[in-house]
């Protein structure tokens, strides 16, 4: 008997959007569980799943808490050169470097965004200063910006960042690295990578890495969300006694976005310290909604605090993710405390 044409419409609809919800929260929820969430047999979900995964491009990872595994904060570098080098050049030094987590090209007020991680703060020193004598003839501007902060999203990390951690153990960095490839992957399928039959012994691992707070989330990242314009941007204001109401206007219209899309319009949200106060990274249906709801209309909400706000478009990711995603927003509701 087919089903009710409300559910097959939801089915259809509704369901993808949903599940998409659900994974980034919790990429090891079961397809039984799943199921059981949203009314629908474990088939359904089975089938739409397989299929979401081919369309929309979904990478299955973890969020991981930098801090914990022993370096400091994450950085956004973005770097804007007088005389732009090739690609080649770009990809020379930046491509394999073991800190460099997210490598975007743009274009705008910035020509390279990385994110930069898995470092402690004598060996960013070094590194940034190698950086840019590396691009010397390219006369770089390099400006740094350290998270403190994150409302929406998060930067994901590349293996080399865990296999470099001083808090893990060897079993632990190869337990977590399988995790951090496909955070799906079966408890057997674990064990047999890690070549050991007992799995109760990677089960605990698992435990204790979440324990200790190492692993925030087991996660997804939607890679091919079906839209067209990237934009980051970065802010620096000078505050005011009415930053709270800037912030709740801003949020409020951030929320407007539009339903069944792969990926809310807001991908990442967070304060940084340095030479910005804020980053933020945006992906838009088109060039005109980019207009509308970037950082135009960060610009008009935050005019009377505002002294400097640079933006670029992303055009290219040469190494690591964007992390693009469905969010509900309730994160950046509870810590900003709106």
């Amino acid at each position: 008997m087919p089903a009710p044409l409300e559910k097959q419409a939801y089915i259809k609809n509704e369901l993808p959007y949903e599940l998409l919800k659900a994974l980034y929260n919790n990429s090891r929820l079961s397809l039984r569980d799943l199921a059981k969430q949203h009314g629908v047999s474990h088939h359904v979900v089975s089938s739409l799943l397989k299929r979401m995964e081919k369309d929309y491009g979904i990478v299955y990872t973890l969020e991981l808490d930098e801090n914990k595994l022993g370096f400091a904060n994450g950085r956004i570098v973005t770097i804007k050169f007088k005389n732009k080098p090739d690609i080649e050049v770009i990809k020379e030094k930046l491509i394999n470097d073991p800190f460099v987590q997210d490598l975007y090209l743009a274009d705008g007020d910035f020509d390279l965004i990385m994110y930069v991680s898995g470092i402690t703060e004598e060996e960013f020193k070094v590194w940034q200063w190698h950086v840019r004598e590396y691009f010397n003839k390219y006369m770089p501007l390099l400006r740094t910006s350290t998270l403190t902060t994150e409302y929406v999203g998060f930067m994901p990390l590349r293996n080399k960042a865990i296999m470099n951690s001083p808090n893990l153990s060897e079993f632990e960095k190869k337990v977590l690295t399988i995790l951090n490839e496909n955070s799906r992957e079966k408890i057997s399928e674990i064990a047999k990578k890690v070549k050991v039959k007992d799995l109760d012994k990677v089960i605990y691992v698992i435990k204790k890495l979440r324990e200790r707070g190492i692993i925030k989330r087991f996660t997804t990242i939607t890679t091919k969300p079906g839209k067209s314009i990237i934009q980051a941007f970065g802010a620096t204001i000078n505050p005011s006694d009415n930053h709270l109401n800037y912030v709740i206007n801003f949020y409020n219209e951030v929320v407007k976005e539009e339903k069944h899309q792969a990926t809310s319009d807001y991908i990442l949200i967070t304060d940084t310290i340095g030479y910005f106060d804020i980053f933020y990274i945006g992906n838009f249906n088109r060039g005109e909604d980019a207009e509308k709801r970037g950082a135009e209309m960060y610009k008009k909400i935050f005019a009377e605090e505002l002294l400097v706000i640079e933006k670029a478009i992303i055009t290219d990711i040469l190494a690591g993710y964007l992390p693009q995603h469905i969010d509900t927003f309730e994160e950046w509701k509870k810590k900003a405390q709106l």
